[in-house]
């Protein structure tokens, strides 16, 4: 920004250092947000500083449990999609919810091991691999 400031932070249009005038309003958005998305105390719409802490937890996640991008500790967004294979399962094949994207897998050299019938597992809803 440029200007020069006085001793109470303002310049001679009235906007600080960051572009705000004293009601908090940004000079180039004429909002209460800065071209970055964040207000007079670095805080954005979703309560969000700019390292990403909320305000109120004061941690990485709001009390909702969602981060600034939207996901929980989980790495699900709301609609339980998991943001490292942008399906509703992550890697280890789990929904938000903790289901299993497919029933259990045997692999029949373990079910000859385990001397489980394939009619057995077929009872147990396994999935033969």
């Amino acid at each position: 920004m440029g200007g020069t400031f006085s001793k109470d932070d303002f310049d001679k249009d009235d906007y600080d250092i960051m572009g705000f005038d004293k009601n908090g309003f940004h000079k180039d958005t004429g909002t209460v947000y800065d071209l970055e998305g964040f207000d007079i105390k670095g805080i954005d719409q979703y309560g969000f500083d700019r390292d990403g802490l909320h305000y109120l937890t004061g941690t990485r996640f709001n009390s909702s449990g969602y981060d600034k991008e939207g996901y929980n500790k989980e790495g699900y967004n709301r609609q339980g999609i998991h943001k490292d294979t942008g399906t509703p399962y992550n890697k280890l094949g789990f929904d938000k919810k903790g289901n299993r994207k497919n029933p259990l897998q045997i692999n029949p050299s373990l079910m000859a091991m385990r001397k489980i019938s394939l009619k057995k597992a077929m009872q147990r809803n396994c999935k033969i691999m």
